[in-house]
């Protein structure tokens, strides 16, 4: 059953890229599809390579969640790509494992990690399929960004 077996929650690795790249890959089509059509998710999983991820992990304070040995979760926390603000960059939980905690552990570790280093807030910018999990757990919406046709949603989390 579902959430019976045992979870493990540990900063990745490069070399957890080749478990997280068929993660994320998965998680986009199953998940954004619905919003941003096929073209636009497969355009934007072809930056979701295991060099990019390797290169990202290095960058970022970067956590997977494992069951078993197969990657089911990963979020990380870093630099955005046109500064050095920090802010939650990824954040990708299995299909078949949403609403199971998981999601809600990667947010808290990664919260934790913020506050330890003296952060203030958490940006994010976010998927129309994900503005509701981080609404949920305390982000505020700022402003709708447009991309195109594409729209996240930029949102942020302000700690205590």
């Amino acid at each position: 059953m579902r959430g019976m077996r045992q979870i493990t929650l540990r900063q990745a690795t490069p070399q957890d890229a080749a478990l997280l790249v068929p993660l994320i890959h998965h998680v986009m089509r199953v998940s954004n599809t619905p919003d941003y059509g096929a073209d636009n998710v497969a355009r934007v999983i072809e930056h979701f390579t295991p060099d990019s991820v390797a290169a990202m992990i290095e960058r970022c304070f970067t956590l997977i969640a494992l069951q078993e040995g197969q990657a089911i979760g990963t979020a990380s926390i870093g630099p955005t790509s046109h500064d050095d603000t920090p802010a939650l960059r990824t954040f990708f939980v299995d299909p078949d494992q949403q609403r199971s905690g998981i999601g809600c552990k990667l947010l808290a570790a990664l919260v934790e990690r913020a506050k330890t280093q003296g952060l203030t807030e958490i940006p994010v910018r976010s998927s129309i399929a994900g503005e509701p999990f981080y609404a949920a757990h305390g982000f505020t919406t700022l402003r709708d960004h447009w991309d195109g046709d594409e729209r996240t949603i930029q949102m942020v989390k302000h700690l205590a």
